[in-house]
């Protein structure tokens, strides 16, 4: 029963850690986001209650994405600053992601 038990564990863990994001590969997309092609962003938020979470959430899932340069939350003005490369990802998509968050319920991106 013990081996089992072991067994289940190790493979948790196993599983588990497939899923964390190498950083190589999260600064490669990076690398290929072109200057010509970058743009600029700022979107109001609302919703965001947690002074240190909810920004910091935002602006992680935010930075993971595919073509985006950098992302800046703050909470207190309630504003997102998104830089990004206009071929590889939208505005539309972007507000999609903030708005998808936390179940879908907890943000409005207004323009």
């Amino acid at each position: 029963m013990k081996k089992i038990i072991l067994l289940f564990i190790l493979s948790l863990s196993v599983g588990c850690s497939n899923n964390i994001p190498n950083k190589q590969n999260a600064d490669n997309h990076k690398e290929s986001i072109s200057n010509e092609n970058l743009t600029k962003v700022s979107l109001e938020i609302e919703g965001m209650r947690c002074a240190n979470g909810c920004a910091a959430n935002i602006e992680k899932k935010l930075s993971q994405t595919q073509g985006v340069q950098s992302a800046k939350v703050d909470f207190e003005s309630k504003q997102a600053v998104i830089s990004y490369d206009k071929e590889q990802v939208t505005e539309s998509t972007l507000i999609s992601i903030i708005e998808g968050m936390n179940g879908g319920d907890a943000y409005k991106v207004l323009k």
